[in-house]
Formats: structure tokens, C-alpha cells, sequence
């Protein structure tokens, strides 16, 4: 979990939660898994590699 978001492996790619209420966390967005289950942050972003199609960047603001 980084700035309220909540990233995790599901069938067939990565879902990215917002967790910024506990009490109703909810899904933000889903993309397709192509490369790593690897998630690298900086400080507003996360950085998630996609094999051949290169890296999704969600913003976490």
C-alpha cells in the first residue's frame, strides 16, 4: 500500500484499489499483466513493468 492505494495480483493482470476510506475500499483500475508483479514507487507514482508493452504508470494522487 502506498498513498492509499492498494495494488495486487488478480487473474490475468494488477488491480489498483483506493483504499482511502478502510471501511469502503474500492477498485480504482485494472490492467491487463504482461510482465512482473513488481511494483516500484516514487513519491506520487507507481511504476509497474508490462513485458513488451513497456511500464503502466498510476498516479497516486
Amino acid at each position: 500500500m502506498k498513498n492509499r492505494r492498494i495494488f495486487a495480483s488478480v487473474s490475468g493482470g494488477i488491480a489498483c484499489y483506493n483504499a482511502s476510506n478502510p471501511a469502503n475500499i474500492t477498485l480504482d483500475e485494472i490492467t491487463e499483466h504482461y510482465g512482473y508483479s513488481r511494483v516500484a514507487f516514487s513519491s506520487d507514482k507507481a511504476y509497474i513493468p508490462m513485458g513488451y508493452y513497456g511500464v503502466w504508470v498510476k498516479s497516486l494522487n
